[in-house]
């Protein structure tokens, strides 16, 4: 969605109201978008669901955000322990 210019929050919109997830999942979705709305990084929106979203998706989005200098897939570790969960 957002590689064919869908702006993030309306992705997240999308996916919470028409994806075809569990409750919870869709409730976690709606509250993401929420957070990435009043300005949470999308990252740490995550983050408060990570029950439902792996540890390593939300670790590459953080990384990915450019907050973190370290990318390389073999610090992982690291980039988990710095993320205060």
């Amino acid at each position: 969605m957002i590689s064919g210019g869908l702006p993030i929050i309306e992705s997240l919109g999308f996916l919470g109201k028409e994806g075809k997830f569990s409750l919870e999942r869709m409730n976690a979705m709606e509250q993401v978008e929420k957070d990435v709305v009043e300005g949470s990084f999308l990252s740490e929106a995550l983050k408060k669901h990570v029950s439902i979203f792996p540890k390593w998706h939300i670790v590459y989005i953080h990384a990915a955000s450019g907050r973190w200098m370290k990318t390389s897939r073999f610090e992982e570790d690291e980039l988990i322990e710095e993320m205060e969960w």
